[in-house]
C-alpha cells in the first residue's frame, strides 16, 4: 500500500510540472553600446516542488568593440510570488566563471596575460528577475565584469570593467480550448441517450435550445429540428 501511495504522489507531482517556451526580443547593453536580438527563445519551467527554472539564451559580454559569448544560463530553484495582475514574479542569481567565457583570455594583450594569475577564476554573479503568465514573459539580467591585475612596480591595472544589462520580452502561443464534442448537448464530454432526450424535449417544446449554448444544433444549420436528432443518432451509432 505504501508503494502504491508513493507512486500516485509521484505521478501527481509530474502532472503538476510544466514548461512554457517564449519567443521575443532581447536587448543587451553595456551602458554605451546596445544591440537587440529578435526571435530569441526563453523557457520557464515549474518544477514538481513548486519552484521555477528559467533558461535564458544568448547572453554575451560586450566590451571595447569585442563580443564574448556567455551562452545559455539556467537559473534554478526560483521561488515565485503572484501579483495582483495574475503574473508570477521570480528572482535569483547564477554564478559564472570568467575563465569559461569563450574569447576573453585570448583578447587580453599578451603582455598582460603574464600578470593575470587567478583574475579569470573568480565567480561573477548574474542577477535575474522575471515576470510571467501563460502567454507573456518579461525578464531582466544584470552582471558586472571586473578584471584587474597587479603589475609589479606599477600597481593595480584595470583590464576590463563592464556592467551588462539584458532585457527580454517574449510571448508564448495561447493554448486553444479543446473543441466541443459534436453531439454532446449537455456538455458532459459524452454523446449518449441523455443528449438525445434533450433534443426530443426541445422539439416537443418542453426545453429550450438556448439553454445549451449552441450545442443542440448538431448539424450546424442554426436550427434545431429532426435533422439534428438524426445526426445525433448517427453519431451515437458510430461510437
Amino acid at each position: 500500500m505504501k508503494h502504491f501511495t508513493f507512486l500516485v504522489m509521484a505521478l501527481l507531482s509530474l502532472m503538476n510540472a510544466w514548461a512554457t517556451d517564449y519567443t521575443g526580443s532581447m536587448t543587451i547593453s553595456n551602458g554605451t553600446d546596445q544591440m537587440t536580438k529578435e526571435n530569441v527563445g526563453m523557457t520557464v519551467e515549474q518544477n514538481a516542488d513548486g519552484t521555477y527554472t528559467a533558461v535564458m539564451n544568448d547572453l554575451i559580454i560586450s566590451y571595447g568593440g569585442y563580443t564574448y559569448d556567455i551562452g545559455t544560463i539556467t537559473f534554478d530553484n526560483l521561488t515565485g510570488t503572484t501579483d495582483a495582475d495574475g503574473f508570477t514574479n521570480v528572482r535569483g542569481v547564477k554564478y559564472i566563471r570568467l575563465s569559461d567565457v569563450g574569447g576573453i583570455r585570448e583578447s587580453i594583450p599578451t603582455w598582460l596575460q603574464n600578470y593575470l594569475g587567478s583574475a579569470l577564476d573568480k565567480d561573477i554573479p548574474i542577477n535575474f528577475t522575471g515576470r510571467f503568465n501563460a502567454t507573456q514573459l518579461t525578464a531582466h539580467a544584470e552582471y558586472v565584469i571586473d578584471i584587474s591585475v597587479n603589475i609589479p612596480f606599477l600597481g593595480p591595472y584595470q583590464v576590463m570593467n563592464d556592467t551588462m544589462t539584458v532585457d527580454f520580452y517574449g510571448t508564448a502561443p495561447e493554448i486553444p480550448e479543446p473543441p466541443a464534442v459534436l453531439g454532446d448537448v449537455d456538455g458532459n464530454d459524452a454523446v449518449d441517450v441523455d443528449d438525445l432526450n434533450i433534443l426530443i424535449n426541445i422539439l416537443l417544446g418542453n426545453d429550450d435550445a438556448a439553454n445549451y449554448d449552441g450545442r443542440a444544433e448538431v448539424n450546424g444549420n442554426d436550427n434545431v429540428d429532426i435533422e439534428d436528432v438524426n445526426a445525433l443518432i448517427n453519431i451515437m451509432l458510430s461510437h
